[in-house]
């Protein structure tokens, strides 16, 4: 019997989104945790395969206005050096990164929102995460912050923008800045809820909904991918 993936959410919308379909077609058990209710974090990190951490609108430097993030932020440095496999997801990885000692920023390019490529580098095409997967792809972006790349991790990805995308530390710890676990749902929630951010970035709404219909099917494809390559790193057989 496998045991359950924790998933950590900042915000009751900021879920697995196709991820969340993919675990209960292969049967993947998974509970959420919601630390911006303040729910506890587990002190038993056997009881649970692996963790993956999500996306929020906050920052990982504003630990006074969500005081939650910093005891996330000591639990997961706890989870890091257990050696315990990790998934952290746009706030997510910005959280691993600065768990791992990396800076966190508001990025000097501005907000990265919409379709844009990614490019994946030599590290990243040699990585088991990215088998079958395309050596460039286009997912969606949608963050303002960057982070330095932890010492010792493995640069996997980047894009024009932002150069750090994706990493890797040690065997099973990885970061994606990009949303490929993204869905119609959770696409049309950043869209009604973040209008500011879509304005800093120069991105209407009208022409986002286009590339949404345009680019989606093939995200769906890539989640599916790449949860396929995970899989063994978070259930070992």
């Amino acid at each position: 019997m496998k045991l359950p993936l924790l998933v950590i959410r900042h915000h009751f919308e900021e879920n697995l989104g196709a991820l969340e379909r993919i675990f209960i077609e292969r049967g993947i058990p998974f509970t959420y945790r919601d630390v911006f209710r303040y729910e506890m974090l587990p002190g038993r990190l056997n009881a649970y395969s692996g963790f993956i951490v999500l996306g929020g609108f906050m920052g990982v430097y504003e630990q006074e206005e969500y005081p939650f993030l910093k005891d996330e932020l000591n639990w997961l440095t706890g989870v890091l050096d257990a050696g315990k496999p990790v998934l952290g997801i746009c706030l997510g990885s910005q959280l691993v990164a600065s768990a791992l000692g990396a800076r966190v920023f508001r990025g000097e390019a501005g907000p990265e929102i919409g379709w844009k490529p990614v490019h994946l580098t030599e590290e990243g095409k040699a990585d088991p995460v990215f088998k079958n997967v395309p050596e460039a792809f286009v997912p969606i972006h949608w963050h303002g912050d960057t982070f330095d790349l932890p010492a010792g991790a493995k640069l996997l990805a980047s894009s024009e923008m932002y150069p750090h995308q994706a990493f890797r530390y040690g065997e099973n710890a990885y970061g994606f800045q990009f949303h490929f676990e993204a869905n119609q749902k959770l696409i049309d929630y950043w869209m009604k809820t973040d209008p500011e951010t879509m304005e800093k970035a120069g991105v209407s709404a009208e022409p986002l909904q286009a590339d949404t219909a345009k680019y989606l099917p093939a995200l769906e494809n890539l989640a599916e991918q790449i949860w396929q390559n995970l899989e063994p790193i978070f259930f070992e057989e």
